[in-house]
């Protein structure tokens, strides 16, 4: 089912997001003011101004930091041909697009033509929003090669350069058998030090973050061919009823009625 939603958010103070999080969808976020501290899967940028972000369907991430006003569309890749996928592939290499200010304005009025056509919606302007979300990915295309350098945040942040890498190192290999112990080992660290640093700054338990890493793939795997008995078993949980369970408890619903909810 095609999906297309637009919001602005404007926060005077500053402000975190409380938790990692991720959807079915793709959602492509433009900083109109502020700074912020962006992570995506196991890397924090440093996203400013006039900076849009790409980020994929299930791909773990949450931002932090001051003042800042952004505007958000998220979007079904269905409303797109199959050449328009491939365009949509090629930017999500990219995923961080700081843009020239030309480059942000001419995005950004799109954006407010967006937002102003959604607070009046009718079946002539869904079309038209539709066409909008292709041409502000058709203006990233085209704004690819003159995007600036994105800057790459090293301590500045909550979450520091150690703790990225442990979640680098989770998000690759969670579909073994990982335990605190294991990648304390791994990162040459105490269980005591690692399970405290790393509550502290994501916000999670190891245990939990490496259980959700499970849950965000099944997420991801419930939209393909693959039945839950298959998808319990790849993501190393012990049965098909402890999967449900788990999934159960972290979304809201069974894996099955997750399944059916992609396909309606």
């Amino acid at each position: 089912m095609s999906f297309i939603e637009v919001e602005q958010s404007i926060e005077k103070a500053g402000w975190a997001m409380p938790d990692l999080h991720s959807h079915p969808h793709y959602e492509l976020y433009f900083l109109e003011k502020g700074e912020r501290s962006f992570y995506i899967d196991s890397t924090l940028y440093l996203v400013k101004e006039n900076t849009a972000v790409l980020v994929q369907p299930y791909l773990m991430h949450k931002t932090e930091g001051g003042p800042f006003s952004r505007i958000n569309v998220d979007f079904s890749d269905d409303i797109f041909d199959d050449q328009e996928r491939v365009m949509l592939s090629e930017l999500s290499k990219i995923m961080v697009f700081p843009l020239k200010p030309a480059n942000g304005a001419a995005i950004r009025q799109i954006l407010l033509a967006m937002l102003s056509a959604w607070e009046n919606p009718n079946k002539l302007d869904k079309t038209a929003v539709t066409l909008c979300v292709k041409s502000l990915l058709g203006c990233l295309y085209l704004f690819r090669s003159t995007v600036n350098e994105v800057e790459k945040v090293s301590v500045n942040g909550r979450i520091k350069p150690q703790t990225l890498k442990i979640i680098r190192y989770i998000n690759e290999n969670y579909r073994n058998k990982l335990t605190i112990s294991a990648l304390a080992k791994e990162f040459n660290l105490s269980e005591s030090c690692l399970s405290k640093t790393f509550k502290r700054e994501t916000g999670y338990n190891v245990g939990e973050f490496i259980l959700n890493a499970r849950i965000n793939e099944a997420k991801r795997l419930l939209s393909s061919k693959l039945s839950v008995n298959k998808i319990a078993d790849e993501l190393g949980f012990s049965s098909a009823n402890y999967f449900g369970l788990i999934f159960k408890q972290k979304v809201g619903i069974s894996p099955l009625m997750y399944k059916q909810w992609l396909n309606t």
